[in-house]
């Protein structure tokens, strides 16, 4: 089976108007998780399992099979409940710890940590949207707006996903009739998060419009001499490194006589920093 696409990234924004299927996308890709990872550990058992931490509202029988075991809910209104490990019998012992090993499914983010009351949030809480990666968390949000989002998690951000209607019924409303089906079609478009901070939510052919200007204007410079300065320090220099984090050496031809140390002076699972 194949992964689904949070298991690559460690931290992805879904965004796009209201109604756009952001938060369903996001619900389908966390049942796409389940059954990925009960195949995952049901081929390798000794594996330590993961587990799902989410404010999404799932189905009942999700709830009957899963909940409490391989999904756990967090409150919206309290922050709280991010802060420890919610597993019985973790692995890590019964003392109280940090989330950790999961994957954290959050509806709506601009809403839930907005950007105007970051500086009041715990720094616990900071390194866990920042430096989860170190603790084994994915991060998949949602939001309407991306700019809405605080600055720091942009920049953790690995890969942004635009959402578009085509066409869909319209939503439910409890002072209208009610719907027989409920159905539609969505476009997601996958964009860089690198590219969405530099030249923000524009259509793709702008965005190439403007690398294709920008290259015409170096184009320019060029013929004028004038496209880039030599540098005779050393503030530009660079270079490429290797690391082996198992401690064994692959054998590859490529590799081969080269002496290449593990990475045993740091710990690359190490646990966040002490909190607050």
């Amino acid at each position: 089976m194949r992964s689904p696409a949070c298991v690559h990234n460690w931290t992805s924004i879904y965004y796009g108007p209201k109604g756009a299927g952001k938060s369903l996308h996001s619900a389908r890709e966390l049942l796409t998780l389940i059954r990925y990872l009960n195949k995952l550990y049901n081929k390798f058992p000794k594996l330590h399992r993961a587990i799902i931490v989410t404010n999404h509202k799932l189905a009942a029988e999700l709830e009957r099979l899963y909940l409490g075991r391989e999904i756990f809910y967090f409150d919206d209104n309290n922050i709280e409940t991010l802060r420890y490990c919610p597993r019985k019998g973790c692995w890590r012992g019964p003392q109280p710890h940090k989330l950790h090993a999961c994957y954290l499914f959050i509806d709506d983010v601009s809403t839930f940590c907005p950007a105007t009351d970051w500086p009041t949030f715990p720094q616990w809480f900071k390194k866990l949207m920042i430096k989860g990666r170190k603790l084994s968390v994915h991060i998949v949000a949602t939001c309407i707006d991306p700019f809405d989002v605080v600055l720091p998690i942009r920049r953790a951000t690995d890969r942004c996903y635009k959402f578009q209607t085509i066409w869909k019924t319209r939503d439910p409303d409890e002072t209208q009739p009610a719907l027989k089906h409920i159905f539609g079609w969505y476009h997601r478009r996958r964009i860089t998060a690198e590219m969405l901070w530099k030249y923000g939510d524009l259509p793709e052919q702008m965005i190439q419009l403007r690398k294709i200007q920008q290259e015409e204007l170096h184009e320019r410079m060029r013929e004028m001499e004038k496209a880039y300065a030599i540098v005779y320090d050393d503030s530009w220099a660079g270079s490429t490194h290797f690391f082996n984090r198992s401690g064994r050496f692959p054998n590859w031809r490529w590799l081969r006589g080269l002496r290449v140390s593990s990475t045993d002076t740091y710990d690359t699972l190490q646990d966040i920093a002490a909190e607050d």
